[in-house]
């Protein structure tokens, strides 16, 4: 499978998941969480049943010459939405370091990025990069002395911040 990058994807995700952090700081580790879940459940469940459409379809001689095993990632990944699942707030405290870390390192990414590009890039293209590493690692050091709704507000703003620097970016040196 052809790996998707396209810039203006993760622009529009990271608008879109700051802004519905902003405006529901409350809910939306909670519901984070079981996105996330359902991530892993659906595409689980789909690989078991291709899995077992396909084994019951053939012929047993067909069968051994298969090279189609039981899915067990599938099956793990099944087991790991529904934890998540059921589990939401259990997770929502662990998914509080890794905001914290992606935004350290979308930071740490476009400063070098910036840096490897082979032109002079003004100074003020630093800020915003420098500004979203500050607010990560701030993140990472007190976690816990605020409280999640500001953490959230907090993140969701780096996130909006990180989509305007990726636009500002993607629009200047597409060429």
């Amino acid at each position: 499978m052809k790996p998707l990058y396209n810039p203006l994807i993760y622009i529009i995700l990271a608008f879109v998941l700051g802004i519905f952090m902003i405006v529901f700081p409350n809910y939306a580790l909670h519901y984070i969480a079981i996105v996330l879940g359902l991530t892993l459940l659906i595409p689980g469940i789909i690989q078991v049943i291709r899995y077992i459409i396909e084994h019951s379809d053939k012929s047993r001689r067909i069968r051994r010459n298969s090279t189609l095993r039981f899915p067990i990632l599938a099956a793990l990944s099944i087991l790991a939405g529904i934890a998540i699942i059921c589990f939401p707030a259990t997770v929502a405290k662990i998914f509080i370091y890794l905001l914290a870390a992606s935004l350290v390192f979308a930071g740490i990414y476009e400063i070098v990025f910036l840096s490897l590009l082979h032109r002079r890039i003004p100074v003020g293209y630093y800020i915003l990069p420098i500004l979203i590493l500050i607010t990560g690692i701030l993140l990472l050091l007190n976690p816990l002395s605020i409280t999640k709704a500001v953490l959230v507000t907090i993140f969701g703003w780096g996130s909006i911040v990180y989509g305007i620097s990726e636009l500002i970016y993607y629009i200047k040196f597409r060429r």
